[in-house]
């Protein structure tokens, strides 16, 4: 689309797996020409994960759909002097580079930002590996479990007197492809009023630190070293997962001040527990936490979580249903702003994308089908190199 905020601009993209795909398929549904480069023998290994549907030619993965539709596809065996020529002559034209590997990957190809600016000079590189391009430990590869855990999520996560727990999920892989985005678009904007390109490097461990901020800051003023508590918290109580009518149904409820637990022991008809000793103040429920559980379930385990949700939420209640994944897929809101977009493969497959969470009045995005590998070999090679 010529009015997609992003047409014109050309990327190309070194990257497996969910961080640096996620980010160029964000540049691609907004109208960027993002090429990405896989091995003739090695294609990104998440082409095979599951889930699958069908027999789509090339992976039929539906993870892999969703991390990079709205792409091209180029084949090239990067251990061939040829096709360091070809990825080179394609760089200097184009305006971007987004890659996740570990530094020693675009070294050893010797793709490396400086040598590619005597080819491109505005050209705007942005490197995602797991711990940043310097410091001690650059060299270490890294995966979303190890560095939740060297990011100390892993330690706060699960019971006090269980061992610690992994997010679901490689967690921390989709915390960077937004602010990588950012970054993109940040240097893309100083090129345009400069004309001077810019080299970004973003560590994999530092961008979802934000996420533990409130322990790090708790230990940078009084020492404390956060444990694991569960679903309690220091700033909120009653704030957890109450169980309601049904099997394995759940809602998650947060009372933040006095008012909050006023308007929650209202809500359940309840009003006299507003006034209980026990409960007047946070560490007073903090302290008697069991009891307002038990409380609050007397109410909610008569209700459906759906139910519950709506009726603490019409009281000023913080509280919000625990869905089941496949809950999303009719969740009327997430209908109501098509998050949710089929795509139909030439194989008669169609994949279900997820679209950006975030809509520009003027330029809606635009979800591709993610490509074949190699599919657009012809076009690049051909008609943008002129090579055979």
């Amino acid at each position: 689309m010529s009015a997609a905020p992003l047409h014109g601009i050309r990327v190309v993209e070194f990257s497996t797996l969910i961080a640096g795909p996620l980010t160029g398929t964000t540049l691609g549904d907004y109208g960027a020409e993002v090429i990405k480069i896989e091995g003739v023998k090695r294609a990104d290994q998440l082409r095979f994960h599951p889930p699958k549907r069908g027999n789509v030619k090339g992976g039929n993965s539906a993870r892999f759909a969703q991390y990079n539709h709205s792409k091209l596809s180029l084949t090239l065996d990067m251990n061939e002097p040829g096709s360091i020529e070809a990825a080179t002559a394609l760089i200097a034209q184009s305006d971007v580079i987004v890659e996740n590997y570990s530094p020693r990957v675009l070294k050893g190809w010797g793709l490396t930002y400086e040598r590619l600016r005597a080819v491109r000079p505005d050209l705007v590189m942005i490197s995602m590996s797991a711990l940043g391009q310097t410091g001690p430990h650059a060299h270490h590869i890294g995966l979303g479990a190890g560095l939740a855990a060297r990011g100390g999520f892993v330690h706060v996560s699960g019971w006090p007197d269980r061992e610690p727990c992994l997010p679901v999920g490689a967690y921390t892989d989709y915390i960077g492809p937004p602010l990588a985005v950012a970054a993109v678009l940040a240097a893309l904007e100083r090129r345009r009023r400069t004309g001077q390109g810019a080299y970004i490097d973003l560590s994999q461990l530092e961008a979802p630190l934000l996420f533990v901020e409130p322990a790090i800051l708790d230990y940078q003023v009084s020492g404390r070293i956060a444990t694991r508590e569960g679903n309690r918290s220091d700033a909120a109580s009653p704030h957890g997962a109450f169980r309601c009518k049904g099997d394995d149904a759940w809602c998650a409820i947060a009372v933040h001040s006095d008012a909050d637990w006023a308007k929650l022991c209202a809500a359940i008809g309840r009003g006299e527990m507003a006034r209980d000793a026990r409960f007047a103040t946070l560490q007073a429920r903090r302290a008697n936490e069991a009891e307002a559980t038990a409380l609050i379930e007397g109410w909610t385990g008569a209700r459906a979580p759906d139910e519950s949700m709506r009726e603490l939420q019409a009281a000023g209640v913080e509280a919000g249903a625990v869905h089941k994944p496949g809950d999303l897929h009719s969740d009327p809101q997430l209908a109501h702003r098509t998050y949710l977009a089929s795509r139909k493969h030439p194989d008669g497959e169609s994949f279900t994308y997820h679209a950006p969470p975030f809509h520009i009045s003027t330029a809606p995005a635009d979800i591709r089908r993610f490509p074949y590998l190699g599919e657009h070999n012809g076009y690049v090679l051909k008609d943008l190199l002129g090579r055979a």
